[in-house]
């Protein structure tokens, strides 16, 4: 994770466009790193989430202004 990370967005493995999308929409901002979820099996994720670094809650703001972010990004 880069030093200064605030906010993990996790995205699918079948969603590779989108993880290109926000992944170069995302790369200027250093408190928000965008990873292309790893797991496989009954670990993976169907869902696209939001997560702080390190555990505990996002603050509101950073939350509210990503998931604003990934929306008109997502075409949602």
């Amino acid at each position: 994770m880069s030093e200064g990370a605030e906010c993990l967005i996790i995205v699918p493995q079948d969603q590779p466009e989108l993880y290109d999308r926000l992944r170069a929409h995302f790369s200027r901002r250093a408190n928000i790193q965008v990873r292309l979820d790893a797991r496989t099996g009954a670990r993976a994720t169907s869902e696209m989430n939001i997560f702080a670094v390190g555990g505990g809650s996002l603050r509101q703001d950073l939350r509210a202004d990503v998931e604003a972010e990934i929306r008109l990004l997502s075409g949602r």
